[in-house]
């Protein structure tokens, strides 16, 4: 390789090596980003759960009955009303089992329990994390874990530029062999 290859290749590992750190230091950030959006939206079901309790309570006049138990008289009399809330209850404990999981974790952990929580089957969390991708705001955490994160982001970052380099460096180191050089023979 000439002086300007491996000028072009130092330059495209660095690149790679930053942009991998910057992109690896993100995701402490979205993870604590998603567990907010878990907590909020657990929240947000609990307050329409709430209402809908309270509804069913002052229409049907029971003061007194848990929550399980308004679900079942409401299986009663309003199916449709019963399978809502108790749809509702579903997606909330779900919510609520992510929200403990990732909380849980230590903090270097939380953004590898967050991508199982995408990859996973409950489309819950997976509708929440989503979310939290789409409003998350860039940012530079200083702490150990992202330091750690993008210690990954900068070897992931420069094995890929190594790869994709790795076909044109082969080609390149391919010389001609120049001839062997004459001997002359005395006769």
């Amino acid at each position: 390789m000439g002086l300007i290859g491996r000028w072009l290749s130092g330059t495209l590992s660095i690149t790679a090596a930053l942009i991998g750190a910057v992109l690896a230091m993100q995701a402490p950030a979205l993870s604590e980003h998603y567990a907010a959006a878990l907590f909020q939206r657990e929240l947000e079901i609990g307050r329409a759960i709430d209402l809908s309790l309270q509804s069913a309570r002052s229409v049907y006049r029971l003061e007194t009955q848990t929550e399980e138990q308004v679900i079942d008289f409401l299986g009663q009399q309003e199916p449709a009303s019963a399978q809502a809330i108790g749809n509702l209850v579903d997606r909330r404990e779900a919510l609520r089992t992510a929200y403990d999981r990732i909380d849980a974790r230590s903090p270097l952990s939380r953004p590898l329990v967050m991508w199982r929580d995408y990859a996973g089957p409950t489309a819950v969390t997976r509708e929440v994390l989503e979310s939290a991708i789409a409003t998350f705001k860039p940012e530079v955490q200083l702490s150990q874990t992202a330091a750690v994160y993008a210690v990954v982001g900068i070897a992931l970052g420069t094995l890929l530029v190594q790869i994709v380099l790795w076909p044109f460096g082969r080609f390149a180191n391919r010389r001609i062999a120049p001839p062997p050089p004459r001997v002359r023979r005395r006769y």
